[in-house]
């Protein structure tokens, strides 16, 4: 049985619905995780697991032990490759700006329209799915990418399912997804100089509303400070 089928196997067993979606059976949850720990898997990550379940009650964590038996049963090797400049303003990392954040889908749209190459390959592909790609290429270009990341066999052809996966649900093909990725990560200074000058701004705008709820009033109720 594939990793695939495994998977769905897990899913269905468990009874842990996704967003949207309706199924029959109740699942048994208990059931699964003592099957997994009769397959070696550690106590401790079933544990993180269950907690994950409970909190998010998402699917996406039943998946986790899966993979660390695929990788249990094969060659190991932590690849700790170089990621890419990143700028932080206040702290934050400018990639913490995605299409999962308000002010990284300001910047997104702002990079889909000032970036002349950007602007150029979602014409040339429009499918009236211009951000909603984007801003899936942009988190696969930056923003997913870890350090040092596990491999085994066969988890280069997983991933490359995910994100294949991840660009069906914007009705994207994989290969234009794909090229999509490796052209925002060639320009990604330009959507970091946006990144910033969005951020810059939101930091500016909180910081003069909080200087504004904290000024002192006039006994006559005009606002101004106390001198």
């Amino acid at each position: 049985m594939s990793l695939t089928e495994r998977a769905l196997a897990a899913w269905l067993s468990s009874g842990i619905e996704s967003r949207g979606e309706e199924r029959i059976g109740p699942g048994d949850l208990g059931g699964l995780m003592r099957t997994y720990a009769g397959l070696g898997v550690p106590e401790a990550l079933l544990e993180a697991v269950a907690t994950a379940i409970r909190k998010t009650r998402e699917p996406l964590a039943l998946f986790l032990p899966l993979l660390w038996l695929a990788a249990a049963a094969s060659k190991t090797e932590l690849v700790d490759s170089s990621p890419p400049p990143c700028g932080q303003i206040d702290g934050v990392p400018l990639y913490a700006l995605d299409k999962h954040t308000r002010l990284g889908r300001q910047a997104i749209d702002r990079f889909a329209k000032e970036s002349a190459p950007i602007a150029q390959f979602l014409a040339e592909h429009d499918r009236s799915w211009n951000t909603a790609a984007l801003g899936m290429a942009v988190f696969y270009a930056d923003g997913a990418l870890v350090r040092p990341a596990l491999q085994w066999r066969g988890s280069a052809e997983l991933a490359a399912k995910g994100v294949a996966a991840d660009f069906h649900k914007v009705h994207v093909a994989a290969g234009i997804g794909a090229a999509l990725i490796q052209l925002v990560r060639a320009h990604v200074a330009d959507l970091d100089a946006i990144r910033s000058q969005v951020l810059r701004r939101a930091l500016a705008t909180t910081a003069n509303r909080e200087d504004s709820e904290t000024g002192s009033f006039t006994e006559d109720g005009k606002g101004g400070c106390h001198e």
